[in-house]
């Protein structure tokens, strides 16, 4: 049995549209359809006038029950509020109106989905405060393991950027007293990485002006001092070159272990960019470095998604850092799919721990510093492996069996068409019991093999099935 994602929706198709009778009631508008997250608040209107007020009027909800308090609040617009929203106020919405003459009047139906995907968040500094922004840059900047944001203002010279710390509970307070909240410029881009692998991640905000000829106001590197505050370092070239500065990066494109800052310049304006090259070792800075890629098996190859956390000694304090490899967002703090650690005075990283997008979650210990290190998705083992309990056309695919000896093994799924290229079909946490899985795709093949990979510590097991077309040969 194939396993889907549904949404919560109702259609309530016996409702009848609004209707004027004797000419009393006028409906200028309509409710409308929604589809909305879990959480979300949901208002819909119904304008009507009538020549022979007072209008009342009562909104029901599934299956028509009457709404408490959504009656005769306001008399010419209608208005439903629906606060956080759950599954089960999904279905169809409609409001019965009346006045003076008692002539009553029913609206067309409107249909509320509750997508079950996302929860939105509705309360809280960071989504309440109301300001001009372009984009939000995450880091861990307090090595408390949970990932913190600011949010860079866009409404011209001399805004406040909006810095928001993680409590770690769902929750977010903004900061307001240190140097990059009470700091005043354009924001634009911003690059965060340990500059100087002291241990602690640095943030360098890029200062823009959208207008061609008007003067951006200096970039400002804010050096992390580890105890929550920051020193605004106001000197050397990346904080004075460049005009109209879209983007900051930084990345190790010399692979020294020092990492280097890339200033892209332009927008639509055509502009030099900027390229600079961390001189750390040549200046005698001896702190040391580890860099980590990720070898994805059941999750996807370049791990993304995953949480990478390093725990290190550094000037005598144990030190937890996380990154999250992400790709190319504004959120990076892995530069070029590899994720970059500060380690100070430590020769090694006692903990490196990987929390895989499957469920896999790897440790691994004293791991030495000054190197690029590739750890590759494994698990605990060997695990019993589940098996092939068998196989059979079903009217949308091919219809797969799989006996699931335990519970809590992460396995891949793979499909061929000639035993040679394997494509991932699935990656599964087992339930234990028999699972039953539908190839839509395979009914295109006119032969289809199956094979169970488990990523585990000494090797990778695997046992393959293969499936003829009907109809054609094996």
């Amino acid at each position: 049995m194939k396993t889907r994602t549904l949404f919560a929706t109702t259609s309530l198709l016996s409702l009848v549209t609004l209707t004027e009778l004797n000419a009393v009631v006028t409906t200028t508008r309509q409710p409308t359809n929604q589809w909305v997250s879990l959480g979300a608040h949901v208002t819909n209107q119904v304008t009507v006038t009538s020549t022979a007020p007072p209008i009342t009027y009562q909104w029901h909800g599934p299956s028509g029950q009457l709404l408490t308090g959504e009656t005769n609040r306001i008399s010419v617009t209608l208005s439903l509020v629906i606060p956080s929203i759950q599954l089960n106020q999904a279905g169809g919405y409609y409001v019965v109106v009346n006045d003076g003459d008692n002539q009553p009047a029913q609206s067309n139906p409107a249909t509320l989905t509750v997508d079950p995907t996302f929860i939105k968040i509705t309360a809280g500094p960071l989504v309440t405060t109301v300001d001009p922004s372009h984009n939000a840059t995450w880091w861990d900047y307090d090595g408390d393991g949970y990932l913190d944001v600011i949010v860079q203002e866009v409404s011209g010279p001399g805004r406040v950027q909006a810095f928001y710390r993680n409590q770690g509970d769902g929750t977010f307070t903004q900061i307001t007293t240190n140097a990059i909240a009470l700091s005043r410029r354009n924001g634009l881009g911003g690059a965060v990485g340990d500059c100087d692998n002291d241990g602690w991640l640095d943030i360098l905000a890029a200062d823009c002006s959208f207008e061609v000829g008007a003067a951006s106001l200096p970039n400002v590197l804010f050096h992390n001092r580890g105890d929550g505050t920051f020193e605004q370092v106001d000197v050397g070239s990346p904080i004075r070159d460049g005009d109209v500065r879209y983007d900051v990066r930084f990345v190790d494109y010399d692979n020294d272990g020092f990492l280097d800052l890339l200033m892209i310049c332009g927008s639509d304006y055509p502009r030099l960019n900027h390229l600079y090259r961390n001189n750390g070792p040549a200046i005698d800075n001896t702190n040391h470095w580890l860099k980590i890629k990720l070898n994805g098996q059941a999750s996807n190859r370049s791990g993304i998604g995953a949480k990478i956390r390093v725990k290190a000694t550094l000037g005598g304090k144990e030190i937890w850092q996380v990154r999250e490899m992400t790709g190319n967002g504004y959120s990076q703090t892995c530069p070029g799919l590899i994720a970059h650690f500060g380690l100070g005075d430590s020769i090694q990283a006692t903990t490196v721990r990987i929390e895989w997008p499957s469920g896999i979650v790897q440790e691994l210990t004293n791991v030495a510093a000054g190197e690029l290190t590739t750890v590759t998705e494994h698990q605990a083992g060997p695990p019993p492996p589940p098996a092939f309990a068998g196989a059979s056309f079903a009217p949308t695919g091919f219809d797969l069996a799989i006996a699931e000896p335990v519970a809590g093994v992460v396995y891949v799924l793979e499909g061929s068409a000639d035993l040679v290229t394997w494509t991932k079909l699935m990656a599964r946490t087992s339930a234990g019991g028999i699972h039953e899985w539908v190839d839509e795709q395979g009914l295109n093949q006119p032969t289809r093999f199956y094979r169970q990979v488990v990523p585990w510590a000494a090797a990778q097991s695997g046992r393959e099935v293969g499936l003829p077309r009907r109809g054609a040969g094996r």
